[in-house]
């Protein structure tokens, strides 16, 4: 196949950027599944593979001489212009970057990533800093003003997941057009490079990739700017809950464990009142006398995370 077979771009200067990585990708030993085709419409890329059978195998691979180790570079401004060229990167390395940097510059990335990111409205709005205060996403290296630091963040893998021991973020030429699903690959790190598997959950012909196992709704919104509907955890602002003025439900951060409450009902006869609490990895609940003679036991665990027996339900 030729490279361009693996491309299908509505904007002619996207379609040859995107035939030069390919090309590049294929040249040094990686792969791209022969039914694999890079979309691109009105800006916007994904990764297909047009195939009716389709067991989970590789749909792209790419060799570690083409990951680009974006904390060694020098930048001027917030935009993705280098200070200088990149002569401390081998040859294969530095064409993907040239490439890549052209794509996102060419299909606006940057510049939308700017209009439409919290994490960098966050940084710039005091009501939305304040709405994420107390979550992780608060954390200074999460929540920034900068642009380009914050759009490169949202599309590199940590180098330690290619390299035992090795530090730094890699850009993943091909792979980066995937988009996530929680349903989607995970990234297969290895001497020979970094590989995604076929993963289509939407039932049509996209593949996805999985940036995270512990991806949740907000964290996607604000570090990298589009959220979805099909997350599979769901992390919180710590919030305290009053029910009717005597149970109060504790919400601290994310989500952990289920715990069912269960004390003798006053009336004659033996029953038992059931509360069910949704308690986050640092939270706890909390409150008056209807929490007293409660029994703990866990229903839904989550490993590392708040257990029922590390709960207090005293007031």
């Amino acid at each position: 196949m030729r490279p361009s077979d693996h491309v299908d771009a509505d904007d002619p200067q996207v379609g040859a950027i995107l035939t030069e990585l390919v090309e590049l990708v294929l040249a040094l030993g990686g792969r791209l599944d022969p039914d694999a085709v890079i979309v691109e419409r009105d800006h916007e890329l994904l990764l297909e593979l047009r195939a009716e059978d389709t067991p989970e195998r590789p749909v792209v691979r790419v060799p570690p001489e083409l990951l680009v180790p974006v904390g060694e570079l020098d930048w001027v401004g917030e935009d993705l212009t280098l200070a200088g060229p990149p002569d401390h990167l081998p040859p294969p390395a530095a064409a993907a970057l040239e490439l890549m940097l052209e794509l996102y510059r060419t299909c606006g990335k940057v510049r939308e990533f700017a209009a439409t990111s919290p994490r960098v409205a966050a940084a710039r709005d005091e009501a939305l800093a304040e709405a994420l205060a107390g979550t992780r996403l608060a954390d200074a290296t999460v929540i920034t003003a900068d642009t380009r630091t914050a759009f490169l963040d949202s599309r590199v893998l940590s180098r330690r997941a290619v390299t035992e021991g090795d530090h730094g973020s890699v850009l993943m030429p091909l792979i980066d057009v995937m988009n996530h699903d929680p349903e989607g690959a995970e990234f297969l790190s290895g001497p020979p490079g970094i590989a995604v598997s076929c993963r289509r959950p939407l039932g049509d012909q996209q593949c996805f990739a999985r940036y995270g196992v512990d991806r949740d709704p907000l964290d996607l919104a604000v570090s990298y700017g589009f959220t979805t509907d099909r997350a599979c955890v769901v992390n919180s602002a710590p919030v305290d809950v009053e029910l009717d003025g005597v149970h109060q439900l504790r919400i601290q951060r994310r989500a952990g464990v289920v715990v069912i409450g269960l004390r003798p009902s006053e009336t004659p006869g033996g029953e038992w009142d059931s509360h069910a609490w949704l308690l986050g990895a640092c939270g706890a609940l909390s409150g008056g006398p209807a929490a007293r003679g409660f029994t703990a036991t866990t229903m839904f665990e989550v490993p590392g995370r708040t257990t029922a027996e590390s709960v207090d339900l005293a007031p």
